[in-house]
């Protein structure tokens, strides 16, 4: 079922399902919805299709599916892991390159946490700015 696909034909807005564990095809209907945008062709749809590893919310145990069914799209539809062996593979980058990358990026995200931790918490006052309502 593409509820979203089906929903930009109404309206006759182009539109494409796409895997959302595979990083390059995503790239690609994204590049092509951009390109169509640029070129005065007005919006595309993109569903992206995935898989919620989590439950609908913290008290989710996630019982009425299959474990095996969670652990197929974990281990096997992991985009991350996926589009890491492709570009070992095509040799767009080499272990050594990749690691010294993850290592740089890891530390970007500890220093931005511990940025966000150290910084002082915005004033209540604060709470509705840029926020439009009618009232």
């Amino acid at each position: 079922e593409n509820v979203a696909a089906d929903r930009a034909a109404i309206y006759g807005i182009p539109s494409e399902v796409v895997d959302g564990n595979d990083v390059v095809a995503v790239n690609e209907a994204a590049t092509r919805a951009i390109a169509r945008a640029r070129a005065g062709e007005g919006p595309t749809i993109i569903e992206v299709k995935t898989y919620r590893h989590g439950g609908h919310s913290r008290n989710d145990a996630c019982g009425y599916r299959p474990k095996d069914e969670a652990d197929h799209w974990i281990n096997d539809r992991d985009p991350v892991k996926n589009f890491r062996k492709v570009i070992l593979d095509q040799g767009v980058i080499t272990e050594e390159e990749l690691q010294k990358e993850e290592a740089a990026i890891e530390r970007e995200i500890d220093e931005a946490v511990e940025y966000a931790k150290a910084a002082p918490l915005p004033e209540l006052s604060s709470a509705l700015e840029h926020v439009f309502w009618e009232g």
